[in-house]
Order: C-alpha cells, then structure tokens, then sequence
C-alpha cells in the first residue's frame, strides 16, 4: 500500500508539473493511460501473494479498468483539437481513482473494525456502489459532452455493465460473509489472464492524493450500525461463518451492547442471507416473547362467557331497535291517521330476530323487550356484562335451572326471580355471610339463584309470592352494595328487614311501588340522600319505617293520615329542617324517634295530640321554644328526652299526671325556675336529668317518693341548701334503689356517701 501511494504520488507529481509547465499539447488520454499503468503497478507491487480473499470484487475492478481505458483512449482519438478544453485529469480516470479510494477506505475500515453482520455488510455495499455508479456515469457525461453521442452511450453502457457486475459481486461477498473454504477463482477473462491474486481488506493502505489544484476527495466510510465485535482476521487467513445463534456460555461483552426490554427473540443460525437474484433474503425470528404485554390465555368457560356477553349486547341492541322502531310507526300512525278515518289496528309484533328453533335465545330476546319496555332496566345496564342487572338476565333467560315454562317472561314469578337475583346482585351477595349463591354451607334450598326463589335464605312467601325479605340479624348478613330499582317489581312485598348491614346508595323511588309494604327496617346501614315522597306517600299500609343509623339527609318527609303508622325512627342521621306538623295526623304512631339530627325550630303542638304516642326522642338537635302544657294529653307516654337543644321555660307542673312516665331528660338546655313538687307522682320514674340548666330552689323532700328513681343529676344549676335525707336513704345497690345522684358541691350540701361531687 505505501508502494502504491508512493508511485500514484510521484506520477501525480510528475503530472501536476506538466499540467503547469508543461506542454500544453499533450493529450488527456495519453495522461489516463500512463496513471493507470501506474496504479496498476504499484498495486500489483503492494499486493501480498496468495490467495485472493475477494476474488470477484478484484475482476470487477479490471474490467471496470478496461473499460474506462478503452473509453479513455477513444475519446482521446476522437477528439484531439478540442483536448485544451478537457480536464486535466479525465472524469473517467477520476471515476477510478474514487473507485480505487473508495475500495482501499473500505479495507481500512475493515482492517481497524469487527464483522459486521451479513445484512449491514450488503446494505453498505449496495449504498455504496450506487454512489460510484452515479459518479461515473456523472463523469462520463460531462467527458461525452465533447464526443459524440453514439459513443457517449456505449462507453456509459460498458462502464455500468462493469459497475453492476462488480457490485454483484460485492454483495454477494458482503452477504454471504467470510468463507472457511478457499473461495472459488473467477472464470478467465477472454482478453487477458487475471491478475495476481491479493488481499485488499487486511492491510494498512495509505490513501493516494493528488496536486493541490487537482485534489480528489477521499471517499469517507459510511458510519456502521454498532454489532457485537468480533476478533479480528489477520490478511489472508481463513474465517468461518457468521451465524446468528445463543451463545453456548455466557461470556463477558468487549463493548455494551444496546438493550431492548421486554423483547426476548430466539434466534438460530441463518445459512445465507443472499437469494440466487442476488438480493437479500428477509428472515423472520422463530419466537417472539413481548415479556411487558402478557396476553393472557383464557380458558374455554371464559371463552363461553365472552361469548355469551357478546351475543346479550347484541340482542339488547337489537330489542332497542325494534322498541324504536315500534314507537315510530305508532308515531306515523298517529299523524297520519287523523280525522273520522277508520282506525288502523296496531302494528304487530316485530318478529324475531333468532329462529324459533332456539328457545333460550327466544326467551332471552323477549325478557330484554320486556325490562326495557316497561321501563324495569336500562338498556345500557342490560348491555353491560359487569352490572347486576345484566347477571341476572343471564341467569332467568339461560342459566336458571328452574324451567322456563313454569314462569313466562313478565309472569309473577318470572318478575320476582329476576328482582330478588337482582338485588342479591346489587348488595354484594356473592360475600353475604349465609347462603350466598355460592355457599356450601347453608342448606340446599336456601342457596340464592337456585331453585324456587321463595325457599331461599331470608325470603317468605304465601303461595308462591314473595311477602317478605328478612335479614334481622343482631349482627347483619354481610349485605353491602346499593340497592336496586328492581326490587319495585315485589308489589305484594309487606316486609323488607335488613338491618346492621353496609347498603349504601340511596332508596329507589321504585319503593314507592311497594304498595303492600308495612315494614321498612334499614337502621345501621349506609343510606344516603332523601326519603322518596312516594315512599311515604304510596305506603297506606306503612307500620314501622326504621331509618336509624345512617346519613340520610335533608327534610322530613310529610306524613298524612296514615293510619296504620305506629314507628318513625329517623335518629342518628343529618336531617334538616323542622319537625312537621302532619305528624298529628299519625293517630296510631307509638314511636317517634328524631334525635342526634340538625332539626330546628319549636316542637309542634301537633304532636301533642297523640294520645297513642310513647315514646318522644327529640334530643341532640337545635330545638328551641318550650314544653307545651298540652303535653300532659301523653297519658302513654313513656319517655320524653329533650335534653341537648336550647329550649327553655319551665317543667309543667302537669307533667306528673303521666303516671308511667320513667324516663324524662331534660339536661344541656336553658330550662329554669323551680323544682315542681308533682314530679313525685311519677312513681315508675327512673332516669331524671335536670343538670346544666338553670333551675334555682332546693330539692322538694316529695321526691322520695320516685321509688323505683336509678340516676339523678342535679348539677350545672343554681340549687341551694341541702339534699333531703329521705333521698340519700334510697342510696344502695338494689333495682329499685338510688344509684346515681350528682350535685354541685360548692352549693348544695350533701354526704359524700350520697352524692357524687360534679363542679
């Protein structure tokens, strides 16, 4: 290589000086001619002898030789006045001299890198070869401008012809890769013997310049995809295959090599890359695992079901389809029709979209009409395989055991299995403490979504319709969820019990369709949102409403002549507002319990008027006003707790004519004056609250009286003197004996062995 730079040195120095000082006759052919002669032989005595490792490129590479020689020369004789317009180097000469650049870059980049792999070794080939064809050809032009055209084209066909078979060549050495075996020679040239053999890729080549007017660009190599380095192959040493493959061992990488996470291609060894066209062959990894998307495989049951949902979704959108479908027609009918004309019979039924010859699928199609019909479920709850309404349709339409003949669709029974899976759907029943439907140990019949629904768990009936739902467990049933519309389908419902729960969600309006309801127990849940109008509206035959313990909220609902009511229980929520007067109109009413709410304003007097009335639990909310003395009418009232408002006044000196009267509280208000003296009649009396108020006075001796009297509380007030001694000889351990009294001790006197001391 030093020898070839040094000879293509010296005759671009030689030739540079004629280009300046020189003749300026001499012809440009004559110049091409002795710089190939120079190539050639300086080539020839930097080669190496041996076998020739790139034996195809090396023919190529003479023949192009030739060609541009015999396109020199003829251009040279054709046009010999016009030589002081040529280059002073001919294109064609510039041709090869690139190619010759082009090829020594190449095995220096081959000699200082690794193997590259066989589709990046025929990329860079082709890409390169491209370039050199586009150059010549280019070059070979401009020189043919000053010939004739007939002769242009010929030399542009020979010098391509040379061009595409040495780039065949090339490919296929680069595709192929190295070979163990000796490669084959090229055939014999016709016209001259071949060339000595020589290696052009392992050897460091100096890079041949020219003059500095005539300077020829030195073909840069193209910037490599990074591969895996390989060792390096001495010159003219044998290599063997490059094969795609696992490594036997694990072993330490020279360079890093780029990671792609989560793709895991398994490879194997890849016999050749080039097709017999010469082009390069496509492969395809044998296994592709994409570790970060796992596709889950499902099984054949969950293969059903999808299907199954699928096939739902479709006949629902279908049953909507012909609902409005159904409905414009009528819609026409009715605009068209008008006048005295003779009525036109409804359309009739659309007929179905599955064959008749499918039952389940029949039976399916018309439950969905039917729910969406009548307004029951939505279609897009019916189309949703993760609502419980679409679960229970699967169940009653396909899945239940019990045979469909036995309840049609929109039957009674058809309508109470469908409203009662609903809601073991809706309130989570597959976690219910006993006999969800997949509860092996509650017994056989009492399992939900099995067999006749009135002998499941919790469900009574009279004659195959269903009259109750009841989960009155101290400790509940685990029921949790919402609760749903459907359950308005159970008109002749008469009991719904479940209390000590967690149901959330609001209550339906569709209760208000329970007509036969009498009993609604749902204390200790997770209601939220108002009590429906209809609910109380709609009931006549409402007994007890048991609401307690939730966070239901704003204002009472208005109750009127309801007859049959004998509980309202609406404690410990966040209702609003005032207590309404309609609840005079509950003549039956024993119990009404509104504590621990955010009602405000004054007690009623209506409720006063409750002779039936037992039990008054105002306490814990923002009461204001005083104790009408009309209160004195409660001749069964048991229990009076007012305390923890801000109310005020005195006790009604009445008050003691309710004679079964045991528990008043009256404490944490603004009540004042004295103690009156007619609270000792009240002899079932056992729970006394006064304290943190404002009474004055003394305590009356008659309270000894209150025989059966547990807990007194007297401090917070403005008493004076001392506790009557009859009092603190009640003092002991008994049933009926005083076990609580609490006073100021700074005002009142008192043993200590009677009252406890409260500042």
């Amino acid at each position: 290589s030093a020898a070839a730079a040094g000879a293509i040195t010296a005759r671009g120095g030689a030739q540079q000086g004629k280009q300046t000082g020189g003749k300026p006759g001499n012809a440009p052919g004559a110049d091409a001619k002795l710089l190939l002669v120079d190539l050639k032989m300086a080539k020839n005595r930097s080669r190496p002898s041996g076998p020739a490792t790139v034996p195809g490129a090396a023919v190529g590479l003479e023949r192009l030789e030739d060609d541009v020689r015999a396109k020199t020369i003829r251009n040279s004789e054709s046009n010999a006045q016009s030589t002081s317009k040529l280059p002073t180097t001919a294109p064609s000469a510039r041709g090869l001299e690139s190619l010759e650049d082009e090829v020594l870059a190449k095995s220096r980049v081959r000699a200082h890198t690794t193997v590259p792999s066989s589709r990046t070794m025929a990329t860079d080939a082709r890409s390169n070869l491209a370039h050199l064809e586009s150059d010549v050809l280019a070059k070979n032009r401009q020189s043919g401008q000053e010939t004739a055209p007939e002769a242009s084209s010929q030399n542009d066909l020979s010098a391509m012809t040379s061009i595409r078979d040495l780039e065949n060549d090339v490919i296929a050495k680069a595709s192929t890769g190295p070979s163990t075996q000796t490669p084959m020679p090229p055939p014999p040239r016709p016209v001259q013997p071949p060339p000595p053999a020589y290696d052009d890729g392992f050897g460091e080549p100096v890079v041949p310049t020219r003059g500095a007017s005539n300077a020829v660009p030195v073909p840069q190599p193209v910037p490599q995809p990074f591969s895996p380095p390989a060792a390096p192959v001495a010159p003219a040493a044998r290599v063997t295959p490059v094969t795609i493959q696992q490594p036997p061992a694990p072993a330490p990488a020279p360079h890093p090599v780029e990671e792609y996470p989560g793709v895991d291609v398994v490879t194997q060894e890849m016999p050749g890359l080039v097709d017999e066209s010469g082009g390069i062959q496509a492969f395809v990894a044998d296994t592709v695992v994409d570790a970060m998307g796992v596709a889950v495989v499902k099984s054949e049951e969950e293969e059903e079901k999808e299907e199954r949902r699928r096939y739902i979704r479709y006949l629902v959108y279908i049953a909507c389809g012909l609902l409005l479908l159904a409905a414009g027609i009528i819609v026409l009918i009715v605009v068209l029709g008008g006048g005295d004309s003779d009525p036109i019979p409804p359309p009739t039924t659309a007929p179905s979209a599955v064959p008749s010859q499918a039952p389940t699928t029949v039976n399916l199609l018309e439950s969905i009409n039917y729910l969406i019909e009548e307004g029951i479920s939505s279609a897009e709850q019916l189309s949703n395989d993760t609502t419980p309404q679409y679960q229970a349709l699967q169940f009653v339409a396909i899945d239940d055991p019990e045979p469909s003949a036995l309840f049609p669709v929109g039957s009674l029974r058809w309508k109470q299995r469908y409203a009662l899976s609903v809601f073991h759907l809706s309130t989570d029943g597959d976690n219910w403490d006993s006999c969800s439907r997949s509860d092996t140990g509650c017994r056989e019949d009492g399992v939900w979504m099995t067999g006749n629904e009135c002998l499941w768990h919790g469900v009574s009936c009279m004659d195959g319709v269903v009259e109750d739902i009841f989960f009155g467990n101290a400790a509940g049933n685990g029921l949790g969820g919402t609760l749903p519309s459907e359950i308005g389908l159970l008109t002749n419902l008469k009991g719904f019990v479940a209390p000590n729960d967690a149901i959330g969600g609001t209550i339906p309006d569709s209760f208000g369709l329970l007509t036969n309801l009498g009993t609604l127990a749902m204390n200790s849940n997770k209601l939220t949102g108002t009590v429906p109008d209809s609910l109380i509206t709609n009931t006549p035959l409402m007994g007890t409403l048991f609401l307690s313990d939730n966070a239901l909220t704003g204002p009472m609902p208005v109750f009127r002549n309801n007859t049959s009511m004998i509980s309202l229980q609406f404690d410990r929520n966040q209702f609003t507002g005032t207590i309404v007067s309609e609840l005079g109109t509950l003549p039956n009413i024993r119990l009404l319990r509104f504590y621990n709410n955010k009602f405000t304003g004054d007690i009623p007097t209506e409720i006063f008027s409750l002779e039936s009335l037992e039990e008054l639990l105002i306490s814990d909310n923002d009461l204001k006003g005083t104790i009408s003395d009309d209160i004195t009418r409660l001749t069964n009232l048991k229990k009076i707790t007012m305390d923890g408002n801000d109310m005020s006044g005195t006790i009604p000196e009445g008050i003691g004519s309710l004679t079964i009267l045991d528990r008043l509280s009256l404490d944490r208000n603004r009540f004042g004056g004295t103690l009156p003296v007619g609270l000792s009649d009240l002899t079932e009396m056992r729970i006394l609250s006064l304290d943190t108020n404002q009474f004055v006075g003394t305590v009356p001796d008659d309270w000894a009286k209150m025989e059966r009297l547990n807990n007194l509380t007297l401090h917070g007030n403005q008493f004076e003197g001392a506790i009557p001694p009859s009092i603190c000889k009640r003092k002991g351990d008994s049933a009926f004996s005083l076990h609580y009294l609490t006073v100021n001790c700074a005002q009142v006197s008192c043993p200590v062995v009677c009252c406890t001391c409260v500042e």
